[in-house]
């Protein structure tokens, strides 16, 4: 078996679309000898930010000499890239020789007449088998969609749950409330076990601390409105933040964008609550040295210097807002030319409200999924609301445009949208500044 081989096995399962639900996924991985058992977790959920907030504790964790899995989605250029230890994608090798083991269990499973996974519970699968053969110290798990009944909830008690950023998205499955949403994102929450969540709406709050209640999960939610920001440039930001306990830490991150700093403290905060629990042990400086070493590709990342051109993959209303303040502290009176690209199945009208208003010239492009809002109808959504926009059939033809309306040396270019595009977009541009 081929890598190419391997990967074509978990894509040919996208056609089935989303399966909900551990029934599927349970008999999976006890086919495989339940590889998932016997790990310490840290798991994460909610609408945005918890891949920013997986990558600042791996990142810590490793700085402290720790061996670490790290499952995220979705990959940005290459599918090795969801699975890693040490921050490092799994191989070649390691994807082709667990992949025999994921395809031998689904041959059973067919046999006997079983239902079959999905894309995302055989991934989730091969994650668990990658971290058991690299005998990890500790795994940070993302969760993929909503929590309740998402695959990687099969995790029996990790040692801390964390809730981040709680918007609506993917009404279709998880409900089209906050309250609604904020339940199925809690289903992580395990008996007894810690969570960290992230200060937002009333509604998602409560809802959250009302499951955590009901488990004898104790809580903690960090004050974001202790951070006081020293400086911010194109090269990162400098901030300080008071914890409940009243101790000031100084943070640099290499990071640009605003919601960097609450991710960066809901990481901080779920690490010294596992130290306090003496789960880990390490000294203040090694997490202030992990969190400025942390890097996430494809959030608010600076790609080129000329012209300037940024890739962020505010996919949702909630990442569009958390974008739209961003472009006002980090790029202030830039004129914007902004390439955009958005999957049908968001709340479009929304994300243009927020969008719009800070591009001089906007160009429009399909994402590389089959869910994608075609090029000309996002441009014609666009004119519908006063602005001009310009479709384009190739990112070729988009990077050429959005070059030509640079005409000043104050111009930037913003690629922002789905991931799925932001990922073909670094892949070509990295591949330009060579």
């Amino acid at each position: 078996m081929t890598i190419e081989q391997s990967i074509a096995f978990y894509e040919q399962q996208a056609k089935f679309g989303v399966k909900l639900g551990l029934d599927t996924v349970r008999d999976l991985l006890r086919r495989l000898g339940d590889p998932q058992k016997n790990m310490p977790y840290l798991h994460i959920a909610g609408t945005n930010g918890k891949g920013s907030t997986a990558a600042f504790l791996s990142t810590i964790l490793i700085e402290a000499g720790y061996h670490v899995g790290l499952y995220t989605s979705p990959a940005l250029e290459r599918f090795n890239e969801r699975i890693q230890i040490n921050n490092v994608p799994i191989s070649d090798d390691a994807i082709i020789r667990n992949t025999a083991r994921v395809q031998q269990a689904v041959e059973e499973m067919k046999k006997d007449g079983a239902n079959l996974p999905s894309q995302f519970e055989l991934e989730t699968a091969l994650a668990f088998l990658c971290f058991q053969e690299a005998e990890v110290d500790m795994v940070v798990l993302e969760v993929g969609m909503g929590g309740r009944l998402d695959a990687t909830n099969i995790i029996e008690k990790p040692w801390v749950s964390l809730i981040c950023s709680i918007s609506l998205d993917h009404t279709k499955y998880l409900g089209n409330t906050l309250s609604a949403i904020a339940g199925e994102k809690a289903g992580i929450i395990k008996s007894g076990c810690p969570v960290v969540l992230y200060s937002q709406e009333k509604e998602v709050e409560e809802t959250v601390e009302a499951v955590a209640e009901r488990r004898n999960a104790p809580i903690c939610k960090p004050d974001f409105s202790s951070i006081r920001v020293q400086s911010t440039s194109l090269n990162g930001q400098r901030f300080t933040w008071t914890d409940a306990e009243g101790k000031t830490w100084p943070i640099s991150l290499s990071m640009m964008g605003d919601y960097q700093m609450p991710n960066a403290i809901m990481a901080l905060s779920a690490i010294t609550l596992l130290r306090k629990n003496g789960k880990i042990a390490l000294d203040d400086d090694v997490i202030l040295r992990g969190l400025q070493k942390t890097a996430w590709k494809g959030r608010f990342e600076k790609v080129l210097d000329s012209p300037l051109t940024i890739l962020d993959g505010a996919h949702n209303p909630g990442g569009a807002r958390l974008f739209a303040q961003s472009v006002k502290d980090f790029l202030g009176d830039r004129q914007l030319v902004m390439v955009l690209g958005i999957l049908a199945d968001k709340e479009i009208d929304k994300m243009l409200d927020l969008f719009l208003p800070l591009a001089k010239h906007v160009v429009t492009l399909t994402p590389d999924n089959p869910r994608a809002m075609p090029a000309s109808e996002l441009a014609e959504e666009i004119r519908q609301r006063g602005r001009e926009a310009t479709p384009c059939e190739s990112l070729e033809e988009a990077w050429s445009a959005a070059k030509n309306y640079c005409t000043t040396q104050n111009s930037a270019v913003v690629f922002v949208g789905s991931l799925y595009m932001i990922g073909h977009v670094r892949t070509y541009l990295k591949h330009e500044g060579e």
